[in-house]
């Protein structure tokens, strides 16, 4: 995108109204505006960031098999009577009456309408577990709107809700959750460490917050021993029947008896993300986006009114389209200055410089925002050198060189050798360690075990532990994610050498089809033989079973 072309409009004075470093940093840099209180318009800008966000939560939701879908804003108060939050929410909520007298609201969530739905479709066992999920705009009359996106009216939310048939299966589906949303913070370039929350008007038996360190956090919690501010960016449920026995939403099991069905629903406040990242990422000059969230990769600044450095500038911007970078070209008739001010202020994670030295000597000058290095490269070598600084942009490396290739294969040896220490610790060992690209970033997937197995809620817990480790030894950056992972347990096991992993454990097999009557079995791996499991049920009976015929396995920790 050609700046000229764009509506990028950045502002020198901080308004205001503004409170929060977010708040401030997303008016300066044109991401927002205010039309009334609480309620912001996003520019292509802010939009461009926003999507990003939406991406990584629908890939990680997508990936343990949640399924989108889309809801009403428009939601009759019946509903909400019926469950008896109507009256709970109180002022809070926005509803009004319509042409037909019938009262209605605006949804602030949708637990009532996505019951009512799954009530009418879902009847029998074989149709559970379920988790559907979708990104929207919600409303609440908020009496204090502040801190721009953070406390709004007007919000976008991604709501997922899970629906099951028996204590073990919630369970199961509240640990894909939490798994889900460790990558999704991780991904997003986000600190964030979980408590365990009181579940308020939304009910149910268990929650867990996920909170990001601020100074414009609204809650003050405690984190290791000390008071902090802190910053609600999810928040998760186990609902058990509080909604599916107010609204009848019931299934038949296996002995054909009508039961309630048990839900569980998963929140995240996906604006919230985007003031969160700035709020962790930023400095005297403007935001400093993580790779996985920044509204365009890399900004060319041509400085100069020439023809010939703009006919660079503009085969350069042409190139880096044709090798799929997001590009955006600053082709504004403005002095350096103000291109520089603007270009830190909106915090595109590289920018290339096209000034007199590039057409003097040949040589294009690299900044990278995090930190303000510069890398002087020629012509031919930009686009390789920006792909290596992508790449290993989220270790701090050698900060003359940058992080070179033999670099980070020396450090995956050192991460190697710290895990293990930390896994030791929690009395659990590492089964492997994978250090790789994967897409436009490097993955640190950790895969660890326990005799007795390693459950999701204790596979987030190593993932934060770790993280923090890693980040106080200043060895971790924003585009960097990473996974802690049980065989098993982090995705569905499939193939032969899937199961190998797990020989000795318990596991739970799913048939595509009814298997003698029966949809699933439990037991011990005893023997992986090629194509052919040998499992050994409750009962001490041993089993074969084809790999052919199952939809999938999956590692359970008690049998």
């Amino acid at each position: 995108m050609r700046w000229s072309n764009s509506f990028i409009q950045t502002q020198k004075e901080t308004p205001s109204e503004a409170e929060a470093v977010s708040h401030k940093l997303m008016l300066r840099a044109g991401l927002i505006r205010l039309l009334a209180s609480g309620s912001y318009s996003y520019l292509p800008l802010g939009l461009r960031a926003l999507r990003k966000v939406e991406t990584i939560i629908r890939e990680e939701m997508n990936r343990e098999g949640a399924q989108e879908l889309l809801l009403p804003a428009l939601q009759p108060a019946e509903l909400w009577q019926m469950s008896g939050r109507y009256d709970v929410l109180g002022k809070d909520m926005i509803s009004f009456k319509d042409r037909h007298g019938k009262l209605n609201v605006l949804g602030p969530t949708h637990e009532e309408v996505i019951t009512t739905l799954v009530k009418g479709e879902v009847k029998s066992y074989r149709q559970l577990p379920l988790i559907l999920y979708q990104i929207q705009t919600k409303f609440r009359d908020e009496a204090r709107p502040r801190f721009g996106v953070i406390r709004s009216r007007e919000f976008i939310m991604k709501d997922a809700y899970s629906f099951d048939a028996d204590e073990q299966s919630l369970s199961e589906s509240y640990e894909k959750m939490l798994s889900a949303y460790g990558r999704i913070f991780s991904r997003s370039g986000l600190s964030t460490f979980m408590v365990e929350a009181d579940p308020g008007i939304m009910g149910g038996s268990r929650s867990h917050e996920f909170l990001v360190p601020t100074e414009s956090g609204e809650e003050v919690v405690q984190k290791d021993g000390a008071s902090v501010r802190a910053l609600e960016v999810g928040h998760i449920f186990q609902l058990g029947t509080k909604y599916t026995a107010s609204l009848d939403a019931t299934y038949l099991d296996d002995q054909g008896k009508r039961r309630l069905i048990l839900m569980g629903c998963y929140g995240i406040g996906v604006n919230r993300i985007l003031a969160a990242v700035i709020e962790q990422h930023h400095d005297e000059n403007g935001i400093i986006w993580p790779h996985g969230v920044a509204p365009f990769q890399l900004l060319i600044l041509p400085l100069l009114s020439e023809e010939e450095c703009l006919k660079i500038s503009e085969d350069l911007y042409e190139e880096g389209l044709r090798k799929g970078w997001e590009v955006l070209l600053d082709d504004r008739e403005e002095r350096p200055g103000i291109k520089f001010k603007d270009g830190d202020l909106i915090g595109i994670p590289f920018q290339l410089i096209i000034g007199q030295i590039a057409l003097k000597e040949g040589k294009f000058e690299i900044k990278r925002r995090r930190d303000g290095e510069t890398f002087k490269v020629s012509r031919a070598e930009i686009f390789e050198k920006l792909k290596e600084l992508y790449e290993t942009g989220f270790l701090h490396g050698n900060k003359r060189e940058g992080c070179s290739k033999a670099t980070a294969g020396s450090l995956a040896e050192s991460l190697r050798k710290i895990i293990s220490e930390i896994l030791e610790v929690r009395g659990a060992e590492m089964i492997d360690l994978i250090y790789r690209r994967e897409g436009p970033k490097y993955v640190l997937r950790i895969l660890a075990d326990t005799p007795g197995g390693i459950s999701l809620n204790e596979c987030a817990e190593l993932n934060r532990l770790i993280g923090e480790v890693l980040e106080e030894r200043n060895l971790i950056q924003e585009s960097y994610l990473l996974e802690v992972c049980s065989p098993g347990l982090d995705r569905p096991l499939l193939t032969p050498r899937d199961f190998k992993r797990i020989i000795g454990k318990p596991v739970r097999l799913l048939f595509k089809r009814p298997l003698n009557g029966r949809v699933e079995t439990r037991g011990i791996l005893e023997e992986v033989k090629e194509e052919k499991l040998i499992l050994r049920l409750e009962g001490l009976e041993t089993v074969e079973i084809s790999i052919s015929d199952l939809s999938r396995g999956e590692r359970v920790i008690e049998f």
